[in-house]
């Protein structure tokens, strides 16, 4: 049986009434990774959803509403597009799924709920904080449409950190495809660097013990064409299989 996994949508609004929206590559990915696709609505049913899911995908949006990680913005320009009820959906379901113990995978934004879930904390700005210009390498691509934002999209290497559980899915180096302005500072208990970008930002986390890991690049986009992409969400999907075999 096919382990079915949940993922995590971006909650839009059509004039007065309210919709989810996913890109399909997400779900595309996990039927090649042979899983079950399937999509979280309701904040009210987290209990359930958990009861019924192997693995939880945690997919790319918006910025986290700082305040979450102990930050906060000084005014109305510095606020980037976000989405409460978002945020509380991802982080009730990856609460949960930890509590469980069940396999998380976050992507992009995925990985930095996963990070402030566990009590961590993030650059919001890595060129602000840190004066870093990421990625540092720079080949645009066609970029994606989450709501009405447009995000660049840039391929850059990662160094895979040894003896985590990724050097054993990824090689030493790898290029990866990424679009993001913040990215995981303190790491959450339990959470190790598991690759780092050429300039030292933390580009992969994983969970010491739980079958629990996030990548800052987006996997799904190049999921069929480019092997290491391939091999993380078969990777996932393994976790959920024996998740689903217990």
């Amino acid at each position: 049986m096919k382990p079915k996994i949940l993922i995590v949508g971006e909650d839009g609004f059509a004039m007065d009434t309210g919709h989810f929206i996913i890109n399909l590559e997400y779900a595309n990915a996990v039927t090649k990774g042979g899983g079950l696709p399937l999509m979280a609505f309701d904040w009210n049913s987290a209990a359930d959803y958990v009861e019924m899911a192997d693995g939880l995908l945690l997919t790319g949006g918006p910025d986290l509403l700082c305040y979450r990680y102990g930050q906060y913005y000084k005014d109305f320009t510095e606020m980037p597009p976000f989405s409460r009820t978002r945020d509380d959906l991802d982080f009730e379901l990856c609460e949960r799924f930890l509590k469980a113990g069940k396999p998380i995978f976050g992507i992009g934004r995925g990985c930095e709920v996963i990070n402030v879930a566990l009590g961590g904390t993030l650059y919001k700005d890595i060129a602000k904080a840190t004066g870093k210009a990421h990625p540092t390498e720079d080949t645009p691509v066609t970029g994606w449409n989450a709501i009405t934002q447009k995000a660049a999209f840039s391929f850059h290497t990662v160094d895979v950190q040894p003896d985590t559980r990724l050097s054993a899915v990824l090689n030493k180096t790898e290029q990866v495809g990424s679009c993001h302005h913040d990215a995981p500072n303190a790491l959450g208990t339990g959470l190790r660097a598991a690759a780092l970008a050429p300039d030292g930002i933390i580009e992969a986390i994983e969970h010491e013990t739980l079958p629990v890991f996030g990548v800052m690049w987006h996997p799904e986009r190049a999921a069929g064409d480019l092997p290491a992409d391939d091999r993380i969400f078969h990777h996932f999907i393994e976790l959920c299989q024996h998740s689903c075999g217990k």
